[in-house]
């Protein structure tokens, strides 16, 4: 009888899995699709999600998502508490853990596309007084010039993610090579944002005299730290990531950079609420049930998520392995954050300074496809070996 129903529960599991997996197909091609439309339109900032019929869509598209997650994470709940083992590790090419791991390649590389092509910044600063004409223009040229590395590294995980799906698996070297390749562009795109982080800390940059209080809250802070902390531990990880090696030292720096990028996500999008209260008053956080909710998950909840990702860090590091279910709560916690607040304007609508950060100016956006590699995580084999990082 227990078998029987271990079986059938597999079998629950199997349909949850590729149901969430197929809406999540469906709904970040609508996302990206949007976005990429935009290119070809004027203003070139133009995003489609705000046609109607696409609204629609995405708003059913993205409620059964959420659904589907949050079944699947009480089905998860529902197994540990019966103390049943997790799914064992499938061999299969295609299952879902290798179709959530496509898809974050995909929207990584579209929504980078998006943004690199998206050249309607170009001469803003033109009509602006110094000394903010300048700061404008260097930022903006930097930035738009390092963006171009992790458009690469986007080519390079989709290249990746198709030879892996063409060849039915990739040798050793040839996966760490790319996967050392991917994480130097990506570090080298961070580099960018340091103009953007010291342009917060010059007294008088900002247009104001004196330190700018709002520049250095969601500019400064932020981007000094993820400028100088994530190419840093970017670049160690794919400095010891070696072939037939230890994965001890690779995966300390590659933890590092985990919490990194939940602090500086935390940090910018913090920030951003904050400064929007200074200039609109409380109520754009707090006069509606959504925004609060908004409001709470970013400050709170973020915050929560960067000590549980230090902690998840610390402890793997201690432990010498790695607990995928665990690791796959905190992506798909992250990832929900960000679909979560994407829907929130899909389904309620409303513009202030908040939402034309999160929507248009957002290069993180596309962190909302996590869950589609962090939920079948939960399900994954208990934990990444310790003989892995045997030294």
């Amino acid at each position: 009888m227990v078998n029987g129903n271990r079986t059938m529960n597999d079998n629950q599991l199997k349909w949850i899995l590729y149901a969430l997996e197929g809406t999540g197909i469906a709904f970040v091609g609508l996302f990206l699709a949007s976005y990429l439309g935009g290119l070809f339109m004027v203003p070139q900032t133009t995003v489609l999600h705000s046609i109607p019929e696409i609204k629609m869509a995405l708003s059913v598209l993205g409620g059964i998502l959420l659904v589907l997650i949050f079944i699947a994470v009480i089905f998860k709940v529902k197994k540990s508490s019966n103390n049943e083992p997790t799914t064992p590790k499938q061999q299969r090419l295609v299952t879902p853990l290798t179709v959530g791991l496509l898809m974050v390649a995909i929207a990584y590389f579209l929504f980078t596309l998006h943004a690199t092509f998206t050249l309607s910044w170009i001469g803003e600063w033109e009509p602006l007084a110094e000394p903010l004409r300048s700061w404008i223009l260097v930022t903006d040229v930097v930035a738009g010039v390092f963006l171009i590395f992790r458009f690469i590294a986007g080519t390079l995980a989709i290249a990746t993610a198709s030879l892996y799906f063409a060849k039915k698996g990739l040798t050793q070297s040839t996966l760490y090579k790319l996967i050392r390749a991917i994480l130097v562009f990506e570090g080298l795109y961070w580099i960018g944002l340091l103009p953007s982080g010291v342009w917060g800390f010059v007294p008088n940059a900002g247009g104001l005299n004196g330190l700018n209080v709002n520049l250095l809250i969601s500019t400064g802070i932020p981007c000094i730290i993820s400028s100088i902390g994530i190419p840093i531990v970017l670049f160690l990880t794919a400095i010891k990531l070696k072939p037939n090696q230890s994965l001890a030292k690779p995966m300390k720096w590659g933890l590092a950079a985990g919490v990194l990028y939940v602090l500086t996500l935390w940090l910018n999008n913090t920030g951003m609420w904050i400064i929007s209260i200074l200039q609109k008053g409380s109520s754009v956080a707090l006069g509606t049930p959504e925004a609060i909710l908004s409001f709470g998950s970013t400050v709170l909840g973020l915050l929560a998520l960067v000590i549980s990702t230090a902690y998840f860090a610390k402890k793997s590091l201690n432990n010498q392995t790695i607990n995928l279910p665990i690791a796959g709560a905190i992506i798909t916690a992250l990832g929900a954050y960000f679909l979560w607040n994407y829907l929130t304007w899909i389904y309620f609508g409303g513009w202030n300074q908040w939402y034309a950060w999160f929507l248009g100016h957002n290069l993180d956006l596309y962190l909302l496809v996590l869950p589609l590699l962090g939920v079948p995580l939960l399900f994954y084999k208990k934990s990444f070996g310790s003989e892995k990082f045997a030294e």
